[in-house]
């Protein structure tokens, strides 16, 4: 029988890794860093390779500004590519923000900010490594976007031939536009698009392949001044199918936050966010169709009613019929909640499930499938002066698996923001997150089997 194994990427700083990580069962792999006189090194993201391994990137922050570097673990937490890491923008520029897809051949698509036109002229660039590292892109990245101002926080998602997609935030006519590209496997832009170019702000995008080929992207729209959630699809021969501008989500004086979305099969679409409309932060669920048909009601089903204010909703599809969605919930306490839905937004538990619960914050809560019609989660809980890393699972029933309030994995401390992703042959889930600790940082990379019990772990 196959075992399941979880990686999880944290950052914590060097010294406290010894004393409150144990070692682990079998292999330690360490990582250096991208440049021995960097600063530090951050937001990491996580990459499958295809082979039970992953592919991980990160910044290096210097004083003369920032690169992209990325490093690939075989199964056993082996690192693959050169020492070091393989280098993806040399160039410093200023934040390189970026955002990172397979290639579905063992290598990696990467799209990042870039400042080589000058300091306040971000565009969009674009690099494929193969799967022995190697660039194979033009030198130094594809010009993706180098319209004028400012192309700021790519978001990729792979399509069915080996290329991807790319999103972005978009300044080039004063105000913050949502646009687009579609990039095939040699490094060729197939095609550019205007997602949304209505008047005022369109931002905090987030995006979903679509199975069938192409990609939903949602966000966050200020137009008339009346903040919604509006939503669009590019199908897989490129074209916008739902309405110019986008279709509206949700719309009225809600103040919506934190859209996502997910593809649920047969061309349909799950989102989720939250709004004010009952006074406090209640999260929100929507079903749409290949051709724009939202589900009844009108602006969403709650997922809880009761209960004081939620926030930072992460949703994953978990059949072809269900999804769970996670939240963080104010009252007595910071809880960790869970509910299971069907796709007529009927729940599935009652009570929803207590992940965690905590007498100060929690934030950040991310989730995917394992695979088996359970769910495994991450987040950060603060104590006192000390921000720490979680993890739960929870079974296709909602059962809990990694104890009470989950599994603590170490210390991380700062603002962590962390990412997940499943993928695999054999069910891996890879969760990352980033910490900053003083002038240096370290991300530690841990390797969890089904059990909740360590196998392997590295650095960098």
């Amino acid at each position: 029988m196959n075992k399941t194994y979880y990686v999880i990427l944290l950052v914590v700083s060097a010294s406290m890794c010894r004393s409150l990580i144990p070692q682990p069962c079998h292999a330690q792999t360490k990582l250096h860093a991208a440049n021995a006189q960097s600063t530090r090194n951050e937001s990491p993201a996580l990459v499958p390779s295809g082979d039970g391994g992953v592919i991980v990137l990160w910044r290096s922050v210097m004083a003369r500004g920032c690169t992209i570097s990325a490093q690939k673990f075989d199964k056993h937490g082996k690192e693959v590519w050169k020492n070091g890491g393989v280098d993806i923008c040399t160039q410093p520029t200023n934040d390189a923000n970026f955002s990172a897809v397979t290639d579905t051949r063992g290598g990696v698509i990467v799209f990042w900010e870039d400042t080589r036109g000058g300091k306040y002229a971000s565009d969009i660039y674009a690099q494929r490594l193969d799967a022995s590292g190697r660039p194979v892109w033009e030198s130094g990245g594809v010009p993706v976007c180098t319209a004028r101002h400012q192309q700021l926080f790519p978001h990729a998602v792979v399509d069915q031939h080996g290329g991807a997609y790319a999103f972005w935030t978009d300044y080039r006519n004063g105000n913050a536009d949502i646009y687009g590209c579609h990039t095939d496997s040699n490094g060729k832009v197939i095609r550019k698009f205007a997602v949304c170019t209505e008047s005022e702000d369109q931002m905090h995008l987030s995006v979903a392949a679509s199975p069938s080929g192409g990609a939903c992207v949602v966000w966050v729209d200020h137009r008339y001044d009346n903040p919604g959630i509006y939503a669009e699809l590019i199908d897989a021969s490129d074209s916008v199918c739902w309405r110019r501008n986008g279709l509206p989500i949700c719309t009225g004086l809600y103040q919506p936050e934190s859209p996502s979305v997910s593809a649920v099969g047969n061309g349909r679409f799950l989102f989720t966010w939250d709004d004010y409309r009952d006074r406090v932060a209640k999260v929100f669920l929507q079903l749409v169709d290949a051709d724009g048909k939202e589900a009844k009601p009108s602006n969403g089903v709650s997922v809880r009613t009761s209960g004081g204010p939620q926030y930072s909703p992460s949703i994953c599809v978990t059949s072809s019929s269900g999804a769970a969605v996670t939240w963080l919930q104010y009252g007595k306490g910071a809880e960790m909640l869970q509910q299971r839905m069907d796709l007529s937004g009927n729940v599935r538990l009652k009570p929803e499930v207590q992940l965690s619960k905590a007498s100060l914050a929690q934030l950040w809560v991310r989730s995917v499938p394992d695979g088996s019609g359970g769910v495994v989660c991450v987040w950060l809980k603060y104590a006192g002066d000390r921000t720490e890393v979680f993890a739960q699972r929870t079974d296709s029933q909602g059962r809990l698996n990694w104890g009470r309030d989950g599994l603590l994995l170490g210390p991380a401390g700062g603002e962590a923001h962390p990412r997940v992703l499943s993928s695999g042959p054999n069910r891996i889930l890879f969760v990352s997150w980033t910490k900053r600790s003083g002038t240096s940082s370290k991300i530690i990379v841990v390797a969890l089997a089904e059990t909740g019990s360590r196998i392997w772990k590295g650095q960098l």
